[in-house]
């Protein structure tokens, strides 16, 4: 199942800190080397993993036109989050980071897109949700 996910609820409508985990998914922030996904997304879903509410087996894909490998987002990822969830989280982090990986893709290209679609079908029954930094910043 494909969602494209555009958060523009009230925050009165917003699931509550105590909601059950959710089916396995791949979660694809477009933006992902940006100020709201490293400041707000990323640790927030550090969070929601740290409590159990991200299923085995999910993952998040960070798109962006940098082209970085991999291994070197997750190393800044690291240095960012490394703080979110105070002493002791180190080992929480550590398998949170094993969820994400990153992919350069110029969303106004055409390249790259095969890419994606091929590393979605990798585990074709996680439900997939796309979300696009631009339409989450309107809703702030």
């Amino acid at each position: 199942m494909w969602y494209y996910l555009c958060v523009d609820q009230p925050a009165t409508k917003l699931m509550s800190p105590a909601s059950a985990p959710v089916n396995a998914f791949d979660l694809v922030i477009f933006g992902g080397t940006g100020d709201l996904a490293r400041r707000k997304l990323l640790p927030a879903l550090l969070h929601r993993f740290a409590d159990g509410q991200i299923a085995e087996g999910s993952r998040i894909i960070a798109i962006a036109r940098d082209p970085l490998p991999a291994a070197d987002y997750r190393a800044r990822l690291r240095s960012e989050l490394r703080d979110v969830l105070g002493a002791g989280g180190a080992k929480q982090l550590d398998a949170f980071l094993e969820l994400v990986d990153y992919r350069a893709l110029d969303a106004t290209q055409d390249a790259g897109w095969a890419s994606l679609a091929a590393l979605l079908k990798q585990r074709d029954g996680n439900e997939h949700v796309f979300l696009d930094d631009l339409c989450a910043i309107n809703s702030i």
